[in-house]
């Protein structure tokens, strides 16, 4: 037994494995960015990929089960790559993330990380103050936009009801948010237990942004109704389609009722990085929390998001909990203690995943990322306006672009055609897109995450779909 111990954790081996493991994924590379591969997407087929597995029984050689896997897996670096919101990982960000894997310092209590915990500290307070969020600004990372939005939305409900930690919530209280919010603000507050009613929906206006002229009605509605409005949810932007609240608007109407004003800025606060762009995030400077996904943006490995307020030291209130084993003292500011503001104990290295990135390029790497992805989506949009029954949702505001054919008899015909180009784009290869539905029309949807992603990418998508169209027609 202890022969077989000394083996797995042999360093030669190891190191052998290391090497022949990091050859294959330069191949993957560089088939990818060549665009070799005939698909970005390999497989649609749940129940033929489900087929392939047999977990009992190995696989042979040592590089085998990742061939495997790699031949299974959807080719995120591929320029064609235009689905959904995930990033093209950056190889020195994967290699950091291979490091903290090694390491694997559980980063929730200091002792447990010290070199992960200082690095997290310092980069969510770099980010908050980019953001404009104050001197006393801060927070941590957490394991994705969705739990980063519920606990965000924790920290409201303990701000705003001291005492619903320990004596739960009887009355009525629900936040507004937009139509076009991720569904995880909508799961976040069932899981609070404020049911459905705890997410008062704000229409959109034409752009998709929350109808700030619907505030004042909807407030006023729900005091009628004895439902406490707590919060206000702004997006940064929306999901669907990428657009952006007016933060500024929402933060005064806070201000006016002195409502918490959270920003779910998983997608688009990566823009802060941006001078060109950066006025998206105008507004931020008013919110109480905000969160914002490094893994989407900012090619970090998934997943990796912070979670940052005006006051850090609110935090501290949003699980008032004991555990001696862990830390001394339960009400106390210990920024090195990450654990007694997430839902998580023992946390990934996330923040040697960020740093890796700043250490070998500095910030410019990212802000050129971001304004050619938003420039590459405006032309995207161009292209797409400027043909003859084809229409996008609205005008971008980030990278994320919805459009659609609209050359059939009745919107029902449309949105069978727009599913059909869909699936047979997939299909065929080797673009990757994805579709939404909005108001009961289909549209196309593309995410623009690849930095080798260029306009004869996109000029080769439309000619295809023109292609497509003409054989649907035939």
């Amino acid at each position: 037994m202890k022969d077989l111990f000394k083996q797995a954790y042999d360093h030669q081996a190891f190191q052998k494995l290391g090497h022949d493991l990091v050859d294959l994924l330069a191949e993957h590379l560089q088939k990818s960015t060549s665009q070799t591969y005939a698909k970005v997407l390999p497989s649609t087929d749940p129940q033929a990929q489900l087929d392939k597995w047999n977990i009992e029984e190995g696989n042979g050689s040592d590089l085998d089960f990742y061939k495997k896997v790699l031949a299974n897996s959807t080719k995120l670096q591929h320029p064609k790559y235009m689905g959904h919101q995930v990033s093209p990982t950056l190889p020195v960000a994967a290699l950091a993330d291979l490091f903290s894997a090694l390491m694997n310092n559980g980063t929730g209590v200091f002792e447990m990380g010290p070199a992960s915990n200082a690095l997290e500290y310092k980069i969510c307070a770099l980010t908050a103050q980019k953001l404009q969020m104050g001197p006393d600004s801060g927070g941590f990372l957490t394991s994705g936009g969705t739990l980063a939005n519920l606990t965000a939305l924790l920290t409201a409900r303990a701000a705003k009801i001291p005492d619903a930690w320990e004596a739960g919530t009887t009355k009525k209280y629900a936040f507004l948010v937009s139509e076009q919010s991720h569904y995880c603000v909508d799961r976040a507050v069932r899981i609070m237990g404020w049911g459905a009613a705890g997410a008062i929906k704000v229409p959109v206006n034409d752009k998709f942004q929350m109808d700030i002229s619907t505030l004042e009605d909807l407030y006023a509605k729900a005091k009628e109704d004895d439902i406490t409005i707590i919060g206000v949810v702004g997006s940064a932007p929306s999901t669907a389609t990428g657009s952006y609240d007016d933060l500024k608007a929402l933060g005064t109407f806070c201000q006016k009722y002195d409502l918490w004003f959270h920003v779910d800025a998983a997608h688009g606060g990566a823009f802060i990085f941006s001078e060109k762009y950066k006025h998206l995030l105008a507004g931020t400077a008013m919110a109480d929390s905000v969160i914002m996904d490094f893994h989407k943006m900012l090619l970090v490995p998934a997943l990796t998001t912070a979670v940052m307020y005006k006051n850090r030291r609110v935090a501290y209130s949003t699980f008032d909990q004991n555990a001696s084993y862990l830390w001394s003292e339960d009400h106390t500011d210990e920024w090195e203690n990450s654990a007694k503001v997430t839902f998580e104990c023992t946390k990934l290295m996330m923040s040697i995943k960020i740093q890796a990135i700043i250490e070998q390029y500095g910030f410019e790497l990212w802000e050129t990322y971001l304004e050619h992805m938003m420039d590459l989506t405006h032309y995207f949009a161009d292209q797409i306006n400027q043909k003859e029954h084809w229409e996008t949702a609205c005008h971008p505001e980030s990278n994320i672009i919805c459009y659609r054919w609209t050359g059939g008899a009745s919107t029902e015909a449309c949105n069978q055609v727009n599913a059909w180009l869909r699936k047979t784009i997939i299909d065929r290869g080797p673009f990757y897109i994805v579709m939404t539905n909005i108001h009961g029309t289909t549209y196309l949807r593309s995410t623009l995450m690849n930095p080798l992603t260029e306009t004869t990418d996109i000029d080769e998508l439309v000619q295809f779909m023109d292609q497509l169209l003409t054989e649907y027609q035939a």
